[in-house]
């Protein structure tokens, strides 16, 4: 739901990076679902509606998820527990990367950091980034056009 805030000055770089993910996962060949409602994320992953109080009913049918900060946040919520158990299979678009260190829980509170975007414990290889501000993360690159 990027497109209401484009003309505004909104995520331009997450419009693009979304837009050359799914075009290239596609293009290979994988089957995608797209899901921007918490109702339908719960039929996706099994959960029962609500806060994540109850683990998911089923293994989960899909090998990746990419989200953004915002799409993780749902899943935590949605997840409950199993969260921790299927956390190695989150991709998570961030198109500046995200420092190792913001991973750390404790690095973060010490700091007094509480923003979205940190303390969620993930490899740093899992965080895909578009402009490749630090090694740590995976470039997923951006697309060009040659004039």
């Amino acid at each position: 739901r990027f497109e209401a805030t484009v003309d505004r000055g909104g995520p331009l770089g997450e419009l693009v990076q979304w837009a050359d993910l799914s075009a290239c996962l596609t293009i290979l060949g994988h089957n995608l679902t797209f899901s921007t409602s918490q109702h339908q994320l719960h039929s996706l992953i099994g959960a029962a509606p609500g806060q994540g109080s109850c683990p998911i009913q089923r293994p989960l049918t899909f090998d990746l998820i990419y989200t953004d900060y915002h799409g993780l946040a749902h899943l935590h919520r949605a997840m409950g527990l199993a969260f921790q158990h299927y956390q190695c299979r989150f991709r998570i678009l961030d198109s500046f990367g995200t420092e190792p260190a913001f991973n750390l829980a404790s690095y973060a509170h010490i700091h007094g950091y509480k923003t979205l975007w940190g303390s969620w414990g993930l490899q740093p290889l899992q965080y895909m980034t578009m402009f490749p501000h630090t090694p740590d993360n995976s470039f997923l690159g951006f697309v060009s056009e040659e004039v």
